[in-house]
């Protein structure tokens, strides 16, 4: 995704990447770039998306991971007794598409 004053960088990271992510990797990469620096963990995904099931998105997280555009933050935290690790989208990573598959001009 791409808004009409972008830079023509972040046109072409958006064209390049559209066609590689899939609806739920698509639907992580939006989620990450609302959360901004603090990030996000599997647990919290998993609850404000309203999904039962982490395992679905931590892969989903994982592939971005693969593909450079999530990051570890390096920090953790705590949901009851475990702590899980804080994601991020990794500085430079262009916006998800709003469609997967297609660049959106906004």
């Amino acid at each position: 995704m791409y808004r009409r004053d972008d830079p023509d960088t972040s046109r072409e990271a958006a064209n390049l990447i559209a066609p590689h992510l899939n609806r739920l990797q698509a639907e992580v990469l939006r989620y990450a770039r609302t959360k901004g620096e603090r990030g996000f963990t599997h647990k919290e995904i998993a609850r404000d998306l309203n999904y039962p099931d982490v395992s679905t998105h931590r892969t989903r997280v994982n592939e971005l991971v693969r593909m450079g555009l999530l990051e570890d933050s390096g920090e953790q935290r705590q949901h009851g007794r475990t702590w899980h690790t804080v994601w991020r989208i990794k500085q430079g990573a262009p916006d998800a598409p709003s469609s997967p598959r297609q660049p959106t001009l906004i």
